[in-house]
């Protein structure tokens, strides 16, 4: 992986003064393309599913959601981290293609210079998957935050 156009700037909506508790906007490019007629094939499939499916792997947690679902918490889940608390920080990666499409979205919330968790979100195949050292965090207080966003 390497990185293109870092273009790092504060979040407007951050917790303190002018944001500085959410850095966004980072940018990295994978080494390949989409194959959108099969990624739009994966959206459509994933309308089928249940809203929403966690399921806990061997060191931190991978939520499935319907398409709709996570649509809806792609958004919230900005929304959410604009609003951190706590001292934690989050900054945010946009994971992109060869072409600039973007297909993952990186949330690595740290506390002073200590990962907590990373949450990433796969936008080809409506899932999520939360792994760190602290996922209880994610799955205790900020899943349940970002759900409530989206009610």
């Amino acid at each position: 992986m390497e990185i293109a156009n870092p273009d790092i700037s504060r979040h407007p909506m951050g917790n303190g003064e002018n944001g500085e508790n959410v850095v966004c906007s980072e940018k990295t490019t994978k080494d390949y393309t989409v194959n959108r007629p099969l990624a739009l094939d994966k959206k459509l499939k994933a309308t089928e599913r249940q809203n929403v499916e966690v399921v806990e792997t061997g060191g931190g947690l991978r939520i499935v959601l319907n398409t709709g679902s996570y649509e809806l918490l792609k958004v919230a889940t900005d929304e959410y981290f604009a609003q951190l608390r706590e001292n934690r920080k989050c900054k945010i990666i946009k994971v992109q293609d060869k072409k600039g499409a973007v297909v993952e979205t990186q949330y690595k919330v740290t506390s002073g210079k200590t990962s907590i968790y990373t949450l990433n979100l796969y936008h080809t195949t409506s899932s999520c998957l939360v792994n760190g050292k602290n996922v209880q965090l994610f799955r205790d207080s900020d899943f349940p935050g970002i759900m409530h966003i989206v009610e």
